[in-house]
């Protein structure tokens, strides 16, 4: 196995030098798009060989390649370097780093945000949701870098389906991992405005982001004044009673309830009763953050971003029976468990 993956590293590192100098030096957008799908398919392979994937990351000179080809490429280039960027960075601490923090590439990708085609946007956006996937230094990078934000907003009011979901799971991780980046998403221009209307919007999928990113915003105290200012509330609350079926429909229902609770008095949640089937995901939800898997496969939680909301919806006495029905002092004392198991 060790010579194995010995010789798959020199492999890599010699397919890896022959890309980068092909990014460094072409003149022909034939040459650059093939460059960049060349270098996708070499880093997919290897995406759980951490090792061998970091070697593609470490390459400085096939980052300048990279960067070259964003600054220069035409959409389809483009497109192509930013789909290597989320191949690259996937699940990979120190590619994350590496690429997000090479001169100019921030830069380079809010170039495509701006004025990239539709296509090409979307894979911007897909870069920078890859590049911030539980990277606090990441996400406040991004959030920090001078006009992203308002890169990210003009996507989600310019752009429909999947690409608009990708713009608002810029903001949605960069708040989830970094409490100074919530601060600054918070304060920048037309962020929440963006985002309530995508809490009215027709389709499932752009409640469900936009769902998930303003409960994650309300988990930092010092923005809920803005927060409630803004009338983010006012968008929450529907969702609460709305009809539908499916995982999304569920999880979108649970993280309403959870940034409803995070922006309310404790007065207020004393009187805040909700409906038990919502209570049931959140206990589930409590569990899976508890294991470190995903709800059915549609999201990732912490303990502490479901547990908070459990404790404040606890003091009302109704749903305190129902989340007992629901099983959540199992699910609690799982979770004391795995907290006392990890202490030194």
């Amino acid at each position: 196995m060790a010579g194995r993956s010995s010789a798959d590293e020199e492999k890599v590192a010699e397919q890896v030098a022959a890309i980068a100098h092909v990014m460094s030096e072409c003149s022909d957008e034939q040459q650059g798009v093939e460059a960049a799908r060349n270098l996708r398919a070499l880093a997919l392979p290897y995406r759980q060989g951490e090792d061998v994937r970091g070697i593609i990351g470490e390459s400085e000179a096939l980052r300048s390649g990279l960067l070259r080809l964003l600054q220069t490429g035409s959409d389809t280039t483009q497109y192509w370097c930013c789909h290597c960027i989320v191949s690259i960075s996937h699940k990979h601490f120190g590619n994350q780093r590496a690429i997000a923090t090479h001169p100019g590439m921030m830069e380079a990708i809010l170039r495509v945000l701006l004025h990239g085609c539709p296509l090409s946007k979307g894979a911007a956006c897909s870069a920078l949701v890859e590049s911030t996937f539980r990277n606090e230094a990441n996400a406040l990078l991004v959030a920090k870098t001078p006009g992203m934000m308002h890169g990210v907003v003009a996507v989600m009011q310019s752009s429909a389906g999947d690409i608009k979901d990708d713009a608002a799971g810029v903001l949605r991780n960069c708040s989830n991992y970094s409490s100074e980046a919530t601060e600054v998403i918070v304060r920048s221009p037309g962020v929440l405005e963006a985002l309530i209307e995508m809490c009215k919007g027709e389709h499932k999928s752009d409640r469900f982001t936009a769902m998930g990113t303003i409960q994650n915003l309300t988990r930092c105290p010092s923005v809920v004044p803005l927060l409630t200012e803004s009338g983010v509330l006012d968008a929450l609350i529907p969702a609460l009673h709305s009809l539908g079926t499916g995982e999304q429909h569920d999880v979108m229902r649970a993280e309403a309830l959870m940034a409803v609770t995070n922006l309310s008095s404790d007065s207020a949640c004393r009187c805040l009763e909700s409906e038990p089937s919502v209570l049931s995901i959140l206990t589930q939800m409590v569990l899976c953050a508890v294991r470190g898997e995903a709800w059915r496969d549609v999201a990732w939680y912490d303990a502490e971003e479901c547990v908070t909301p459990v404790c404040r919806l606890s003091l009302n006495a109704a749903n305190r029976r129902e989340f007992r029905k629901a099983g959540i002092v199992a699910a609690l004392g799982e979770l004391l468990a795995a907290w006392l198991g990890a202490q030194p």
